[in-house]
């Protein structure tokens, strides 16, 4: 299978091969649509364009001229002309499966023209519906498929705050945790700045008798001991 890389030179691979009609009798009825086929294979398209148009009026295999004339719309890059007229062309009644596929294909082409991905990927799904073994569709495919694929990325790219979304932001934790920060520190100050609880009569009383106590054993002790007691650094 060839490469994807190769796809961009499939697109080229036009069919180009205008349909011709098998005249069995002398009447004029596929007239215009021969004359166009003439002027086409002389690379005069605009010429062979006119001689088409007549053909999809008078002639009547109009689905033959249809076709010829979106191929020379397309060789003239008339892209949005060309497509419409394959897609008339495609429309028409009791296509065989070869002619339904290879309209399809040049559809694709002229919709991978105007960057319309989607839709050609559409048409070169359906030729390969009626023609499965055309692997110059299968690769078109594969790069309009491709192409859609980027574009998509482009457009839609670098949706960072839906990506992230239920995850803060940098910038909004560091001020969440500021914010948290000097809730903390407004706690601590108004715990310090509360007024200490006034000391009762009883209680300076019963601190005052347990401080003597303490006195009096200290000097117990130190008679005899005879000796003074260690200092542990306090101030009392």
């Amino acid at each position: 299978m060839k490469q994807l890389v190769a796809l961009l030179f499939l697109v080229l691979c036009f069919s180009t091969d205008v349909l011709a009609q098998q005249v069995t009798d002398t009447t004029d009825r596929f007239a215009n649509t021969r004359e166009g086929n003439e002027l086409y294979k002389k690379n005069d398209f605009d010429a062979a364009e006119k001689k088409y148009v007549a053909g999809v009026q008078k002639d009547e295999d109009k689905n033959a001229a249809s076709y010829n004339l979106g191929n020379a719309l397309y060789k003239q890059k008339r892209f949005p002309d060309a497509e419409n007229t394959y897609k008339r062309a495609a429309a028409a009644k009791n296509l065989k499966p070869e002619e339904e596929a290879r309209t399809n294909y040049n559809l694709g082409n002229t919709q991978l023209e105007q960057k319309k991905y989607e839709e050609s990927i559409e048409s070169y799904k359906k030729a390969l519906r009626k023609n499965p073994n055309d692997e110059d569709a299968r690769h078109n495919l594969a790069y309009a498929q491709k192409k859609l694929e980027k574009q998509q990325q482009q457009q839609g790219g670098g949706n960072d705050e839906e990506d992230n979304k239920g995850k803060p932001k940098e910038n909004d934790q560091k001020k969440q945790d500021q914010k948290q920060q000097q809730d903390n520190k407004k706690q601590d100050q108004k715990q310090k700045q509360q007024p200490k609880k006034e000391m009762s009569k009883e209680e300076a009383e019963r601190m005052l008798n347990a401080l003597r106590e303490e006195e009096k054993k200290t000097r117990q002790h130190m008679n005899k001991s005879g000796g003074s007691p260690k200092s542990n650094g306090k101030d009392w």
